[in-house]
This record gives C-alpha cells, structure tokens and sequence, in this order.
C-alpha cells in the first residue's frame, strides 16, 4: 500500500543512477517536454564515453532531414579513439511524423533491425520533444530500447538539479537567487 503514494522518480534521476551504473545500453530513447534535460543527458554520455579532442570523429550528431541509410551507416561504424561512438538522431523526422517524406517501410524495417541488433561500440541516442505515438517507429523504439520521458520537474526538483549543475561548475548560488 505504501507504494502506492510513493513518488515516482523523474527520468533524470533514473537515467543519472544508469550511467553511474554503466546500465546503458546501446539504443537509447529520450523523450519529453523538457528538452534542456534531454540536451543534458546526451552531454553527459559524450563525456562519458568520448575521449576529449575526438568529438569530431566519434560524436555523431545527425539533422531532422537524414536518411535511414545514413542513420545505419553512422550506427554501425565503430569508435576511432573513444570508448564508444555516440550517434544522436535528435528530431529524426519518422519520429515525428506518422508517414515521414521519403521513409519506406523498407526503411523502418531497416530502421528496427539496426535497433535490435545494435552495434554493441556505439551508443545511439533517438530524441523528439513531442514524438507522434501513432507512429510505427515510435511503438517499436519503445518497446525495444531503454526509454527516458522527461518531463516536467517539480519545484524541488529543478532546484536540485540546477543546484547541483551550479556546484559542478564551481559557482554557489543563494537559496534566493535559486528560487529566483
């Protein structure tokens, strides 16, 4: 019955305890409203798992507008100097869209062979802010990656975590100018 009124913890805490953990796997899937938080997020897994100076080479942000064949290409290359290659597919449009421009079913199949059989040397991240939950894609991600909705944060929330991003850089904040 306790369990009943517990407080749910937000995706960040989920996905903090994760990484500590090295409880990653190798297709993530972030989603929700705050999209500063999913920016974080990915931050934090490119300083995880890539070696300083090597962004350019194993950090792979891709557009909206790319192809599935892009996607797989950049998903199945392995790390040059890093610990892993991250891709991001930020917005990746059949996210978005229920019958995305230039997507074939040929495509998402593609798409979702590449999600079930990861490259276990990369990391690739699939981020919309508002994904269209009719879409084949979006049931498919969902039901076979690691998910993180990030929603909304309560006062306390946020105060923590902004508080605990102040002490990182080495800055110290009032209570007031907080909660400011």
């Amino acid at each position: 019955m306790a369990d009943k009124y517990k407080k749910k913890q937000h995706a960040f805490r989920i996905f903090s305890q994760d990484l500590k953990e090295g409880n990653l796997p190798s297709v993530i899937f972030m989603y929700g409203s705050e999209e500063y938080l999913i920016n974080w997020a990915v931050g934090e897994i490119a300083k995880r798992f890539i070696s300083p100076g090597t962004e350019s080479i194993d950090y792979v942000k891709l557009s909206d507008d790319c192809s599935a064949d892009d996607l797989i290409e950049a998903a199945g290359m392995f790390s040059m100097f890093s610990e892993k290659r991250l891709v991001w597919a930020k917005d990746f449009m059949p996210l978005k869209t229920i019958n995305p421009k230039g997507f074939t079913v040929h495509d998402r199949e593609k798409i979702l062979d590449c999600i079930k059989n990861p490259n276990d040397g990369v990391i690739l991240v699939f981020s919309a802010a508002s994904p269209e939950e009719k879409s084949e894609l979006v049931k498919e991600i969902k039901k076979n990656c690691k998910t993180y909705f990030f929603d909304g944060l309560d006062y306390a929330q946020l105060a923590a975590f902004a508080e605990k991003r102040f002490k990182k850089a080495g800055v110290s904040i009032t209570g007031d100018t907080l909660r400011y």
